[in-house]
């Protein structure tokens, strides 16, 4: 598929998660010797850390009431459900401006962790615009806003498959 076929498909920015912040991870020391490794007891309560690299999707299903906003938070109940502990049930929104150019703004909804642009935490209800390329915060989880174009250019570095491939 060209990168034009894609865009026309997917007309929609999508959300690429780049990372999780380092606090995420939770080191425990258990001194053993190698036949022990597989064996040791694993600590009661300890997380286990999963890195994810998310590609979402951000839009609305058709029937969905405020078509112009796309929910993001830990509910599953939102447009967008992002089921981190630092991400809050309703964290922010994106809202779409429906004039000819297309522009996104986000705004965070007063969440307790806090929404981050370009490393500039967002004041509550403040609505910020938002372009190809920019990183969002949410909480510890961070995403890339990426047009489809953009995204298939990056899928594409990524696969080694080259542009137009």
């Amino acid at each position: 598929m060209t990168a034009e076929a894609f865009a026309g498909r997917y007309p929609h920015p999508f959300l690429f998660g780049r990372e999780v912040l380092e606090e995420e991870f939770q080191f425990s020391t258990l001194v053993t010797d190698e036949r022990g490794l597989s064996d040791a007891p694993r600590e009661a309560g300890a997380e286990v850390f999963r890195i994810r690299h998310w590609v979402i999707a951000v839009k609305k299903a058709p029937e969905a009431p405020a078509q112009d906003r796309v929910f993001l938070g830990r509910s599953e109940t939102n447009d967008i459900c992002v089921p981190h502990k630092t991400v809050s049930k309703l964290h922010a929104y994106f809202q779409r401006d429906t004039t000819p150019t297309l522009k996104w703004s986000v705004v965070d909804t007063g969440s307790s962790n806090g929404t981050r642009h370009n490393g500039l935490k967002l004041p509550p209800r403040a609505k910020v615009q938002i372009l190809d390329g920019d990183t969002v915060v949410f909480g510890r989880c961070v995403f890339q806003w990426l047009s489809a174009r953009s995204l298939y250019d990056r899928v594409h570095i990524i696969t080694g498959s080259g542009a137009g491939g």
